[in-house]
């Protein structure tokens, strides 16, 4: 999990080799662990994904000041599609949504974002931390977790459907 909130700065599993990874660690722990709030601790999270028309509107939690790129550019690395297959996407933001569309896919069921491997995530928050790859073409699942200590630390993880996904 903190792999991917630190993979745009970071190009190792050593999560301190860089300032921001570990100050990305530092917020995420005083916001989950001591319950400290001061901005967000993680980047934005998709909340609601709404096709309209020819367009996907993403809206995204973590983004109360506004979404933009790392480097001003526009908004990339999103993808439109239909069962059929993806294609590459503009987005443009508008506040703490993103609008997805592609010329070539007039009725998109499905949207995407930095989900090729070498993708490195650009939209951030206003506290500069990036958007997670994610998917709208595949169920939302919730994970469960129990940690249990007996001499040896295990974490035992299951995954289950939420109501109302496909």
């Amino acid at each position: 999990y903190w792999r991917d909130w630190s993979s745009d700065v970071c190009s190792s599993d050593l999560l301190l080799e860089s300032v921001e990874g570990g100050e990305r660690l530092g917020r995420w722990a005083a916001a989950r662990v001591y319950g400290l709030e001061s901005g967000p601790a993680t980047g934005p999270i998709p909340e609601a994904i709404e096709v309209r028309g020819d367009a996907v509107v993403i809206s995204f939690h973590n983004a109360d000041g506004g979404l933009r790129t790392r480097d001003g550019s526009p908004a990339g690395l999103f993808q439109v599609g239909t069962a059929a297959g993806f294609v590459d996407a503009e987005a443009s933001i508008d506040g703490a949504t993103v609008v997805v569309r592609s010329g070539s896919v007039p009725r998109p069921e499905y949207v995407r974002y930095a989900w090729q491997k070498t993708a490195v995530p650009t939209l951030v928050n206003e506290a500069g931390l990036p958007a997670l790859p994610f998917r709208s073409d595949a169920p939302a699942v919730r994970i469960r977790g129990a940690t249990t200590f007996a001499g040896t630390t295990r974490v035992i993880l299951t995954a289950e459907p939420v109501a109302g996904t496909r």
